[in-house]
């Protein structure tokens, strides 16, 4: 069972006040909340001018960290330095009011805000959309038929290309195995390249050392060595191919 603890003030006046936004600010560090309150004690004074090494004393932080951190408070908004106009004066720190937080936490916050706002908008935007009209889905499916049958012709006259080097081509019209195996060469090259190639097999199937092809299948598997062979025929043979 957690036990909840209750603070009470018992100072009397001798004390002085932070914003809780600053103490929960996740844009600064503990050393820059140190020093803040530092400045804070000086609160009572007409004007806060602590030189930087009185707050380095007051706060526990070393000389170089009290820059940084005065720095990073300016930089967030909550403090203002009025430079102290000559050698050995010191500057004169404005605490600013900052009840909701720095300056990120106020970009942060708008960015949610509009984060939100598009959210809702996309969303009223998808709930508002009309169907599509019957004749436009009709359209869409001709379409749709239209890019198939192309697909299937090309398919067919690839397999057709292959009578030179199979008697039997006609059988891979049915066969789903080498219409597949076309359909991924389709992808892979322009179909007037992938037509030249096809063209080559009767001559480098009768090369000693060349893949022999007769379905599309095999080129899908044996396509780079037989273009390794092609180049190196064309650079070190007799062979002109």
């Amino acid at each position: 069972m957690k036990r909840e603890f209750i603070v009470r003030d018992t100072r009397n006046g001798e004390w002085l006040w932070v914003y809780n936004a600053l103490i929960a600010d996740p844009h600064l560090e503990a050393s820059d909340k140190v020093v803040y309150a530092a400045i804070a004690s000086f609160g009572g004074c007409d004007e806060i001018h602590p030189s930087v090494e009185l707050l380095s004393k007051r706060s526990s932080v070393k000389r170089r960290t009290v820059i940084s951190c005065v720095k990073r408070l300016i930089d967030t908004g909550y403090i203002s330095v009025e430079k102290g106009g000559g050698r050995g004066r010191a500057n004169v720190y404005l605490l600013l009011k900052q009840p909701k937080g720095c300056k990120q936490c106020t970009v942060s916050q708008t960015t949610q805000t509009v984060q939100r706002t598009t959210l809702n908008s996309a969303t009223d935007d998808i709930q508002t959309v009309q169907p599509l009209h019957p004749n436009k889905i009709i359209e869409l499916d001709k379409e749709k038929d239209n890019l198939a049958t192309q697909a299937s012709r090309d398919v067919e006259e690839v397999i057709s290309l292959f009578e030179s080097v199979n008697p039997s081509y006609k059988k891979m019209f049915a066969n789903k195995t080498q219409r597949s195996s076309v359909s991924r060469l389709l992808v892979q090259w322009p179909r007037p390249q992938l037509d030249k190639i096809i063209a080559f097999l009767p001559q480098t199937n009768k090369e000693k050392y060349a893949p022999t092809i007769t379905t599309p299948l095999q080129l899908e598997d044996k396509i780079g060595t037989l273009i390794a062979f092609v180049k190196k025929s064309r650079e070190t043979s007799n062979v002109m191919l």
